[in-house]
């Protein structure tokens, strides 16, 4: 067999849209791409057009997809856990006080099922620290050294909450924070300033968590963090 017949049997297996190319026309095929599968142009590399895959799924593939997602995912966190914190209004007395999350970033986060945080529509995506803790005992120790909002809490199951620093009462509904609405620092109309303090680990972090989102443009929320070093 020549090299023009295995290329031939090749593509011929490529699977297409009925879509076309939205620069040059040309059919689109599916490609895979470091954040997972994408329709790229049959006349790459001359034309680097693409569509999302999500928009010309098949009404089973869409469905087949949207049950991955609401199931647990496991992660692997590699090098680094992420502390972000940013200021909300107590509704105690309606000062600002800090609050902290777990932040998984898209490009430091890996998934067993081959996903990308991106699939949900975040380059960043925050936690509370009742989802991964107290079994973390490396990050929960810096954790509460030097976030002193931060209040472990419970006998029989542990959680954890934060504490206005002003009026020293329980913000929102106590538990430390994966609210993502308007009222919260991490809420993706919010726009307070967050800060990020990375904590090197010492070996890979595995987590199971779950994930809500949908097939929707990524939050830009990495656009405002500021890094703390």
């Amino acid at each position: 067999m020549n090299l023009f017949t295995m290329f031939k049997k090749k593509k011929s297996n490529v699977k297409k849209t009925t879509e076309v190319c939205p620069r040059c026309h040309s059919s689109l095929i599916l490609r895979e791409g470091k954040y997972g599968k994408f329709w790229g142009c049959d006349n790459f590399p001359k034309c680097g057009g693409t569509l999302p895959y999500d928009r010309y799924m098949s009404e089973q593939e869409l469905a087949d997809d949207s049950a991955k997602r609401e199931e647990p995912q496991q992660v692997e966190i590699d090098k680094f856990i992420n502390i972000v914190s940013g200021y909300c209004l107590c509704p105690h007395c309606n000062k600002r006080t800090l609050v902290t999350g777990l932040g998984l970033r898209f490009d430091e986060t890996y998934f067993e099922e081959g996903f990308n945080l991106k699939d949900w529509g975040y380059d960043i995506l925050f936690f509370s620290w009742s989802a991964i803790l107290p079994e973390q005992e490396e990050i929960e120790k810096h954790l509460l050294l030097k976030y002193k909002t931060v209040w472990k809490r419970g006998k029989k199951k542990i959680y954890y909450t934060h504490t206005c620093e002003h009026c020293y009462q329980k913000i929102n509904n106590g538990y430390i924070y994966d609210d993502l609405t308007h009222v919260t620092p991490f809420g993706v109309h919010s726009k307070e300033k967050l800060y990020l303090e990375r904590i090197a680990l010492d070996k890979p972090l595995r987590l199971k968590i779950t994930i809500r989102g949908s097939i929707a443009p990524t939050t830009q929320f990495l656009k405002r963090i500021e890094y703390i070093k």
